[in-house]
Formats: C-alpha cells, sequence, structure tokens
C-alpha cells in the first residue's frame, strides 16, 4: 500500500516500504512519522496533490529513534516550514548521540536506495542528517495532540524501542502502530520486533487490540481494516509467541544463541525484509534470542 484514505481524517502517505501518516484537523494537521529520507520527496508531494498547505502541518511525530522512523525528517522538515518535531525523551537522547547518526547515515542510505529501488522513487536520495533538525519538542507519553478538531493521543509503546509511541484516534477508530504492531510480510505477519522487551511487545500488541480498531496503520506496507485488523494482531501475537518459544526451546537444549540468531535470519531475511542490511537483521535476531531468554517462559507463553 502507498498512497490511502484510512478514515475521513486520516490519510496513509509514502510508499509500499515505509508509511508516513497525515492527520489532518480543522486548519492544522500532523504527520506521524518521518519514514525514511528516499520517501520524503514523495510525502511532500503527496500532500500538495491533496491540497494540503505545507503550512498546515504544525506537527511531525517521531514513533521510534529507528533509522527507517526517524531518517526522513530532515528532508521533511525542509519542505515544511511549520512543523516541530515532537518526540520522547528517551527517543531525543538516544538520536543526538553522535555514534547514532554515524550508524544510521549508513544503514538509512542503505534502505533509502533499497526502497528507491523497489518503489520507483527518485534517486539520488535526500541526507538524513541532521537526525533532530530544529525546532522540537518533547512530549511524555499519553500527550494528546489538539488538531482543531481531532484528537492523536500518543500512547507509550516500549517493547519495540526505548520511548517507543503509538497513535490512537479515538474519533476516527484509527490506531498508528508504528512497529508496535509487527513487521507486514506480503500481508501476513513477519519477522518480530521485540527488541526491548518481549512481555511488554505483547501488552503493547494487546493494548491495540483493546482499541478495536477499525483501521490499523502499520509502519510499513500494508494497513488493515475492521475483522482484517483483529485477524492480523491475532495472527501477530500467535507468531510472536511461536517464536519465543522457539527460542527458548533451543537455548534449553543447548544451541548456541548465535546460532538460533543466524537462523532466524535464514528464515526470514527474504521479501520486504531485505530492504535492511543482512548485517542489521543479525543483530536484531540477536536481540531477540536474548529478549526471550530475559523473558523465559513465563504465564502464557
Amino acid at each position: 500500500m502507498g498512497q490511502g484514505r484510512l478514515s475521513d481524517r486520516v490519510w496513509r502517505l509514502g510508499s509500499y516500504h515505509s508509511a508516513v501518516y497525515l492527520l489532518r484537523g480543522d486548519g492544522r494537521a500532523a504527520l506521524f512519522e518521518a519514514g525514511i529520507a528516499a520517501v520524503a520527496p514523495l510525502v511532500l508531494a503527496q500532500l500538495d496533490g491533496l491540497g494540503v498547505p505545507r503550512e498546515e502541518v504544525t506537527r511531525l511525530v517521531i514513533s521510534h529513534a529507528h533509522a527507517d522512523h526517524a531518517g526522513g525528517q530532515a528532508a521533511l522538515r525542509a519542505g515544511l516550514p511549520r512543523a516541530r518535531l515532537v518526540l520522547t525523551t528517551a527517543s531525543r537522547q538516544f538520536l543526538e548521540k553522535p555514534a547514532t547518526a554515524a550508524r544510521y547515515a549508513q544503514e538509512e542510505a542503505f534502505t533509502s536506495r533499497e526502497v528507491a529501488r523497489r518503489d520507483g522513487l527518485a534517486l539520488p536520495c535526500p541526507s538524513c542528517l541532521p537526525l533532530l533538525p530544529p525546532p522540537l519538542a518533547e512530549v511524555p507519553p499519553g500527550h494528546v495532540l489538539d488538531l482543531g478538531g481531532l484528537e492523536a493521543r500518543l500512547i507509550e509503546a516500549p517493547g519495540h524501542a526505548p520511548g517507543g509511541l503509538i497513535c490512537h484516534l479515538p474519533q476516527e477508530g484509527v490506531v498508528l502502530a508504528a512497529d508496535s504492531a509487527g513487521f507486514c510480510t506480503r500481508g501476513r505477519a513477519g519477522f518480530p520486533l521485540y527488541f526491548v522487551s518481549y512481555r511488554q511487545y505483547q501488552d503493547s500488541l494487546a493494548a491495540i487490540a483493546a482499541h478495536q480498531p477499525a483501521a490499523l496503520g502499520l509502519g510499513h506496507q500494508d494497513c488493515f481494516s475492521g475483522r482484517a485488523a483483529s485477524a492480523y494482531l491475532a495472527a501477530t501475537r500467535d507468531n510472536l509467541e511461536r517464536e519465543h518459544l522457539a527460542i527458548l526451546g533451543g537455548l534449553r537444549a543447548g544451541q548456541d544463541p548465535e546460532a538460533i540468531a543466524q537462523g532466524l535470519l535464514e528464515r526470514y531475511y527474504q521479501d520486504e525484509l531485505t530492504a535492511y542490511p543482512a548485517d542489521s537483521i543479525l543483530n536484531c535476531s540477536r536481540l531477540l534470542v536474548r529478549r526471550s531468554r530475559e523473558a523465559g517462559p513465563g504465564k502464557g507463553a
């Protein structure tokens, strides 16, 4: 899915691989997600095509501090004269580290080139730097954006990334889940994303499902509505539990953690996930092994 409408006041912009969401109230608008740098020129053109004045966009919300969700903010800010970055303190602290900028510039350049090639976007891609173009506003989880007749609630979702946020628009029946509702591969639950905590990630999934969203927007690939949204969330929850238990089973059987991580990479590194560097996905697989070991079998696993 590229551009599409989720509700009367919420649109999915960006390209198939990288989503940016437009939230439009009465005379005020926000973007939730910055996506990658390659997609920023497309998003600006999509706003123009929808007849949304660029000065109407006053907030650019960073869901979490990963390169594929924070890489587009410099290029977007350059085209949105009144937009202010909105992010949590944890996200700001991570993005301001010099080591983060150096690593993200390399990772994001790879993904931007791949997505541009796959989605037919213009090359060369804009730079992802700086990662924190001013002005910016730090907000706590639970903060509500007042967009003039439209409220966007920024809800804590810490299982994927420190300081992570999802966005709930109760008036629209929409939940924008970023990477807190899995990575969708060809319309199905894909690579697990519990990089901080397996338990917290499952709790976030349950909280998203409890909202019974009429429309569910992910950070990548597809969106879902109605029963399809509920079915996708349930499938994602079940897939995570299967992988978690499989990792624990391998560890109990004496398998080397690195071998388990390599096995995850071999099974999942295909289709949409190959838009990311293989070494980055291997590091993510190592995190999954570590987080499953930390969580243990526990209740409900």
